[in-house]
């Protein structure tokens, strides 16, 4: 989103490189956050850090998106993100923010998509995260999540 700013580094190629650590814990502090809102065991791992979770390697890339679906967004949990997501930027169907340089996307999934009715558990690093199942299906349609 404009006006959200991170800093990164820039690799020998001239893209943007976050580095293992700050993803880990970026990745931690979501996880932390879902918690809060008691909704560890409903967000999901969208994008390349979805695919670095499934195919068990560390993550990698310039951010982290997560999915949460629209009918777990209740007053209390939109309020408590609210309380705890500083600096956040906050629209109808998601919310953006940086964490430790690292920017972090949650998108509210609105439509019913097969892949995210019997979520895949996946353990990385000291927590267990849910990907789309049957992943290939989702990785196929990742831009078309709505």
């Amino acid at each position: 989103m404009r006006g959200l700013k991170s800093q990164r580094g820039i690799s020998q190629n001239g893209e943007h490189k976050l580095s293992l650590e700050q993803l880990n814990k970026a990745m931690l502090d979501v996880f932390d956050l879902m918690q809060r809102c008691l909704l560890d065991q409903n967000f999901i791992v969208l994008g390349n850090a979805a695919k670095c979770v499934k195919e068990n390697r560390g993550l990698d890339g310039d951010k982290l998106e997560f999915g949460i679906e629209k009918r777990y967004v209740t007053t209390e949990v939109l309020s408590t993100l609210k309380e705890w997501v500083k600096g956040g930027q906050f629209v109808d169907n998601g919310f953006e923010y940086i964490f430790e340089g690292v920017p972090v996307k949650f998108k509210f999934i609105n439509r019913k998509y097969h892949f995210f009715k019997n979520l895949d558990s996946k353990i990385y690093s000291p927590e267990w995260y849910k990907i789309a199942n049957p992943f290939s299906n989702y990785w196929k349609s990742r831009y078309l999540i709505q």
